[in-house]
């Protein structure tokens, strides 16, 4: 321990080297996004509905009545017990994890707000004023507040401007990523021979089917987007067991629509696995950081046993082999490992504590202990090489 505080600045580099490696591993690792809860609960990111169909032509029949079904040319006795929530969709510019770019206008779904507060689906990460416990209590809150109104602010600090606005909610990650937003500022949109509105973003959802959309209360978006009329999405709650056989009538009769029929497990999975790509890339940079600075902390351990080469001679005198010096260099240099180690994986679970506690998936401990081990080994194995340059070729 002596030894290596006598060279403060060198050990500190290669404690440097190594917990900086460390930290973006493990940081990444505990990013990766998981199988998280059941999808037919609904604080999942389904919402409990099992299937999610987006139409190229709008409908205007409601699959939910007797007539609509009939006009869609649905069969009443497999679709009585199915019901849907259809939704309005402007059409916008992709703000999901599938495009790289970011979203200026993204793409506006109406949706019942009342609707889901009752069926308390979805999780929030984050609501204006703070989160008021159930997912149903913020659905209702934010529909309260969600009416179009007229708003008087200052432009510049100077001259009032009015505005028009809404309420609105979105995916966390399209919140943070895409529009590059924060909860409560506001998204501007720009209408057809109107005023543009003014979405305020109150609500962030958990990772969602929903990703790539900004959902306002559907009377807003008639009121707001009445041009688009119709209904172009659909989640589906399907009764237990018949969902591959809902989703093949689906195909059947609305695919004059063009309709697009997928699970909803399937959705929030491609999404989860464009994201977990991402983290692979980095982690795999992360790797090659680390070998990099194995290598160096390497060097640096070489330097140090080159220059006390005299040091390592007069032990030879006094009757120290070599494979013991060896020893000696090899333990100062576990010890400035350990240190490296332990900084990065304390840092990384701080900065990844917020990804954690918000995420229902399990933490791959298995991983992180062979990631641990691998960086461990290899240090070792440079470390006994540097160790070489201690042999002074004399004998006591």
């Amino acid at each position: 321990m002596r030894n290596v505080a006598r060279r403060p600045s060198r050990s500190l580099a290669s404690i440097l080297l190594l917990s900086l490696g460390m930290f973006l591993t493990f940081a990444v690792v505990l990013n990766r996004r998981g199988a998280g809860s059941s999808p037919a609960e609904r604080s999942s990111g389904t919402g409990g509905f099992e299937l999610f169909v987006t139409l190229a032509i709008p409908i205007t029949d409601d699959p939910n009545t007797v007539e609509g079904r009939s006009a869609l040319r649905f069969d009443e006795t497999l679709f009585k017990d199915v019901e849907f929530i259809t939704m309005r969709l402007r059409e916008g510019d992709e703000a999901s994890c599938l495009n790289l770019n970011s979203a200026v206008e993204p793409a506006i779904l109406g949706v019942l707000f009342p609707k889901f507060a009752v069926l308390n689906a979805f999780s929030f990460a984050a609501a204006w004023q703070g989160l008021s416990g159930t997912a149903g209590n913020n659905w209702a809150r934010i529909a309260e507040r969600a009416k179009p109104r007229w708003t008087l602010r200052l432009k510049d600090g100077k001259s009032p401007v009015e505005s028009l606005r809404a309420s609105a909610v979105a995916d966390d990650e399209v919140v943070t990523w895409s529009l590059k937003k924060k909860i409560g500022e506001a998204l501007k949109i720009e209408r057809e021979n109107a005023k543009p509105v003014e979405l305020v973003l109150e609500g962030a959802l958990r990772p969602s089917i929903f990703q790539g959309y900004v959902l306002i209360d559907e009377p807003v978006f008639r009121t707001l987007f009445g041009e688009a009329g119709g209904i172009r999405v659909m989640l589906v709650d399907c009764p237990s067991g018949k969902t591959a056989e809902i989703a093949k009538a689906l195909r059947r009769s609305l695919g004059r629509y063009g309709a697009v029929v997928e699970t909803c497990e399937a959705r929030l999975s491609r999404f989860r696995v464009v994201e977990n790509t991402y983290l692979s890339i980095f982690m795999a940079l992360g790797g090659l950081g680390l070998l990099v600075g194995c290598a160096g902390f390497g060097v640096l351990a070489a330097r140090s046993a080159i220059e006390r080469r005299l040091e390592f001679t007069l032990l030879n005198a006094l009757g120290f082999p070599d494979r013991r010096i060896k020893s000696l260099l090899t333990l100062e240099g576990a010890a400035v490992v350990c240190f490296g180690l332990l900084a990065g994986i304390v840092s990384a679970g701080v900065a990844a504590l917020p990804a954690v506690l918000n995420s229902a998936s399990a933490i791959p401990w298995t991983g992180l202990a062979l990631v641990v081990l691998g960086i461990a080994a290899a240090a070792l194995v440079f470390l006994r090489l540097a160790a070489g340059f201690a042999n002074t070729g004399q004998r006591a």
